[in-house]
């Protein structure tokens, strides 16, 4: 696969990925894991485009590729724009309560045993699966890309800063548009406010970069609506007590008559 192929040249020769050869390759990967719109295989479902995206955003992370050295934002931005949009076609969403307690995820909490009966069939987990997967990677793709982007070098070893700098051909961290993108693809997934900073926005503005202001609107409205829905569960909370503190009143108003026309 390209993916190998690009470990091995690097591993073995010492092979350096040039900006337009990592294009091609990223390329190259995309079309190889979405399947042809033919009789044989049909069209590429919105989750052969998900795992498409996953593979070449997570061959971006790994250094051992190259490709975190060479390939400008623009190309990982079509990326992360491509997941975004099959996120929204396969109504992706993460579990109820996501990260709510630690800001983070639940990987290392007790596995539940997957009953095809219940709820939680085994359709649901894997898809709650792959929406940890789609979280996971837009942090880590920005994350590489913030790393990239803030000359990690000065703060490395004489030797690593050199073989890092023989290597790096594109310095560019991520765009306002690739946090942009980040962020509308947690909020997609269903994060909350909290955890779409946690994951995207509060790496970027402690690298000094600036968010636009739509970016943060987004956060912003997000915790309204999260706001507005806890007051409103709230609400309706007091009114179900209320109506029932009004029913056990009048019937017990109704058993003090019955004894007394007794």
């Amino acid at each position: 696969s390209i993916l190998t192929a690009l470990k091995d040249f690097k591993r073995c020769n010492s092979f350096l990925v040039d900006t337009r050869g990592a294009r091609v390759a990223m390329e190259g990967m995309l079309r190889s894991m979405i399947p042809l719109n033919n009789e044989e295989y049909g069209s590429p479902t919105a989750v052969d485009k998900i795992n498409a995206s996953l593979y070449v955003l997570d061959a971006f992370s790994d250094t051992d590729t190259g490709l975190y050295y060479a390939a400008k934002t623009e190309y990982v931005e079509i990326n992360m724009n491509l997941l975004l949009e099959s996120v929204k076609e396969a109504n992706l969403k993460l579990p109820a309560g996501f990260g709510e307690e630690s800001g983070e995820d639940d990987e290392d909490g007790p596995e539940e045993e997957v009953d095809e009966d219940e709820d939680g069939s085994e359709h649901d987990e894997a898809s709650a699966e792959l929406a940890r997967r789609v979280l996971h990677a837009t942090r880590d793709t920005m994350a590489a890309l913030i790393r990239r982007g803030s000359n990690p070098e000065r703060n490395m070893s004489k030797r690593r800063s050199r073989k890092y700098l023989k290597q790096i051909r594109v310095d560019e961290g991520p765009a306002p548009s690739t946090v942009h993108v980040g962020v509308q693809i947690c909020l997609e997934l269903g994060a909350s406010a909290k955890l779409t900073r946690d994951m995207v926005l509060s790496p970027y503005r402690a690298a000094h970069y600036k968010a636009d202001d739509g970016t943060m609107k987004l956060v912003v409205n997000k915790k309204k609506a999260e706001k507005d829905t806890v007051k409103a569960a709230e609400e309706k909370a007091a009114a179900d007590a209320a109506a029932t503190a009004a029913a056990e009143a009048a019937e017990e108003a109704k058993e003090q008559e019955a004894e007394s026309s007794n």
